[in-house]
């Protein structure tokens, strides 16, 4: 585990992470990043207010925020950087 931490500091350092809910991601790994290098969907105030002041689900934000449907079935990781490349916050 203390060789995965130590890769995925060489990897995040100097950047910021896009995600949604990573501080998920984060937590299994049992890793941290400063606040001012993330970038996460679910805690951005106007998407949050689509979900009524609640994280608003990935799902909900790619189909009211860009028109996508995704997450019919199995994931696609190339259809959720689409929707992340897309985004603007």
């Amino acid at each position: 585990m203390k060789e995965i931490q130590q890769e995925c500091a060489k990897i995040f350092e100097n950047r910021i992470v896009v995600g949604h809910a990573i501080q998920n991601d984060f937590k299994v790994l049992f890793f941290n990043l400063h606040k001012n290098q993330i970038r996460d969907t679910s805690r951005y105030k106007p998407y949050r207010k689509l979900a009524n002041g609640r994280n608003p689900s990935l799902k909900m934000l790619a189909k009211n925020v860009l028109g996508l449907e995704i997450q019919k079935g199995e994931h696609s990781s190339v259809i959720i950087f689409v929707f992340f490349s897309n985004l603007n916050f």
